[in-house]
């Protein structure tokens, strides 16, 4: 199926996330993924069985089970460190030789479905000393099972642990209190390449996460039975991206939630009738104004005009003023791009697209310069009259070719923002009725629709960062796009 070598196991299987030599797949949370008990083994062997069933003797997997179990073993509960009493380990090796025989009944179950070449990693460490004696006593049990199964063991302790000692581990391995950070990778690799496997080094030093916020990225597939990364093949319904306006009172938790996690939101009713009428009387003013704050764009068979906040008169306009300019856009920016020095909705994007107009904005893409945007709807737009469309989700692939393309990801390279791996199936158009508010991050992927009957009318506006809208050594051809962005 692929080249990358994919991670069955737990939470612990996503150190393995954003590096393509690795596809880590997590079948579950620990405490139901382990091997202490019948019941466990059970479900380990059921969200790995239809995994395996669909990949060739050409793959190459690795398991990643068994820190649940020493941890379990403490007899402390899941959560030994909630735990303020002291733990026992009595008996510990008794409890292991069970574990072991459960690992080597799954081993001989899924050698069954699957043909290609397995690896077992070891289990891994942790800051608890006792829990770490645990570790030691298994990893030698699940070594001479490998040995006597013909497997290839994958021992990385020796490069975490502190000293001889095991009392504790390498701090740059850490990645929370449970699990360790991408930085395994490079060990794994090293004792892949040990023996004799080849592989990649698709490690990247500047990807740093704790686990909790990497779940996020990981959905369930109904196909395979267990959690991936998310990618463009994960598709989401109107319903998935659509959220109350009540869920942007407050501090918009909520609303946020869905934001983080599809990078796009529909907000239909977000504002009243009264609202979009003043808006839609701006709307026809700006598309004949002619002025320094008001700039015309060819477009096509439609109009256009981006408009230049700062230069307009509140007294004129107050009612784009206070749909555009809020201190609740700007808190939702801010938390969103998770910074502070960014501006929300400097310029507005006014337009106006009718049956034959035809732009870029048409054809799917993320934007070149990330921003997040906050889309109007003055008229009640579907399909047939060119709504916003997306896949939502898409933006964590966008920030996977950010991360690993860097620089290269500009305007003279402009394909690498439009060459995308989704397919038309995917696409979400984000219909609405008149006052339906879009706030999309646009490392989404997303176009414009095309108008087949009616016309849409629609205002956006979009963030910019402080520091460069105020740098005086900015070209003026560089203000006027960062002011009025229509080049995607």
């Amino acid at each position: 199926m692929t080249n990358s070598i994919f991670v069955l196991g737990d939470s612990h299987a996503r150190s393995f996330a954003f590096n393509n030599s690795f596809t880590p797949l997590f079948l579950g949370q620990g405490k139901e993924i382990n091997f202490t008990s019948e019941q466990t083994l059970s479900k380990v062997i059921k969200a790995s069985s239809t995994i395996l069933e669909h990949l060739s003797s050409q793959d190459r997997v690795i398991t990643f089970f068994g820190e649940p179990d020493t941890r379990f073993y403490l007899n402390a509960g899941w959560y030994p460190w909630d735990n303020e009493a002291a733990v026992d380990i009595s008996g510990f090796e008794v409890k292991v030789e069970a574990s072991i025989q459960r690992y080597s009944q799954y081993i001989r179950t899924i050698t069954t479905k699957f043909s290609g070449q397995l690896f077992i990693l070891n289990v891994i460490p942790s800051n608890r000393r006792e829990q770490n004696i645990i570790v030691d006593f298994y990893n030698r049990k699940l070594r001479e099972l490998c040995n006597e199964l013909g497997l290839c063991f994958l021992g990385i302790n020796d490069e975490i642990y502190t000293d001889l000692t095991h009392a504790s581990i390498n701090g740059e391995y850490v990645s929370d209190h449970v699990h360790l950070n991408n930085k395994v990778q490079l060990l794994v690799q090293n004792e892949l390449r040990k023996a004799g496997t080849n592989i990649e080094d698709g490690y990247s030093q500047a990807v740093q996460w704790n686990n909790s916020s990497v779940q996020q990225l990981f959905y369930f597939d109904e196909k395979f039975g267990c959690y991936k990364m998310k990618t463009q093949e994960h598709s989401t319904s109107l319903a998935d991206i659509s959220t109350p306006v009540e869920d942007w009172n407050g501090n918009f938790s909520k609303g946020l939630e869905v934001l983080n996690k599809t990078g796009v939101v529909r907000i239909p009713g977000y504002f009243n009738s009264e609202t979009i009428a003043a808006l839609n009387q701006n709307f026809e003013q700006l598309l004949n104004m002619n002025s320094d704050g008001v700039r015309k764009i060819d477009y096509s068979n439609g109009r256009a005009v981006t408009v230049d906040l700062n230069a307009l008169s509140t007294v004129n306009f107050p009612v784009m003023f206070e749909v555009f300019r809020n201190e609740k856009f700007d808190a939702i920016t801010k938390a969103y791009l998770k910074r502070q020095d960014v501006k929300a909705n400097n310029s507005v994007y006014v337009v106006n697209d009718v049956v034959g107009t035809r732009h870029m904005a048409n054809d799917l893409h993320f934007d070149v310069q990330r921003t997040l945007k906050f889309f109007v709807y003055l008229n009640d737009c579907n399909a047939s009259n060119g709504a916003f469309a997306c896949v939502p989700g898409s933006q964590t692939h966008t920030a996977q070719v950010r991360l690993s393309e860097g620089d290269k990801v500009n305007y003279e390279n402009r394909m690498m923002s439009r060459d995308l791996p989704a397919k038309e199936s995917e696409i979400v158009s984000v219909d609405g009725p008149a006052g339906t508010l879009i706030i999309f991050d646009t490392d989404v992927f997303h176009r414009t629709g095309t108008v087949t009957e009616g016309e849409r009318c629609v205002m956006r506006g979009q963030s910019n960062f402080i520091d460069e809208l105020n740098n005086p050594n900015l070209s003026k051809k560089k203000k006027g796009w960062l002011s009025g962005l229509f080049g995607k």
